[in-house]
């Protein structure tokens, strides 16, 4: 039967798309699609797939809110986030939430399933350009933190300088 793998994307050629790739390599199945979180949750728990390629974006929720249920739904499930954003930010969210790896919708068909085996296999995937993109956002969010702890809020720097005369 091979690596059993649960596609949730809300955009049917996305499915179809990676669906045709995934029944077509040896060692890879396709147990079932889902359109929405709601029903990647229901699926995830029946099948217990070996690998979930989660999109972020879904009709009903984000679905980094929803790893943690899927996880719960599904213990062994790895989760593979697939998406066309690969913003830093983004993917310092995706380590947060507990995703096993991350591949841009973009990449090669070879790179997809390559993670897939990866990620199924235990291992974290993130390809060279992600791994410069979440250095950027860990950076930016790094920054950003520091500048808030320089920087006192409005709401004190206004009454200081109120008080100061």
């Amino acid at each position: 039967m091979g690596i059993e793998v649960l596609i949730v994307d809300d955009h049917g050629l996305i499915r179809q798309g990676l669906r045709t790739l995934i029944d077509e390599e040896d060692g890879f199945h396709v147990g079932g699609e889902a359109r929405t979180a709601a029903e990647a949750l229901a699926l995830a728990g029946k099948l217990r797939p070996a690998v979930v390629v989660l999109d972020n974006r879904l009709p009903d929720r984000d679905g980094l809110d929803i790893v943690g249920e899927i996880r719960d739904a599904s213990p062994s499930s790895r989760i593979l986030l697939c998406s066309g954003l690969s913003e830093g930010s983004l993917l310092v969210e995706a380590a947060a939430a507990g995703v096993d790896g991350f591949v841009a919708k973009e990449s090669l068909n070879a790179e997809i399933l390559d993670a897939i085996r990866k990620v199924a296999d235990g291992a974290a995937v993130l390809g060279a350009d992600s791994a410069q993109a979440l250095f950027r956002g860990l950076r930016d969010r790094r920054a950003a933190l520091a500048r808030s702890r320089r920087s006192p809020p409005a709401s004190v720097r206004c009454s200081d300088s109120w008080w100061k005369g």
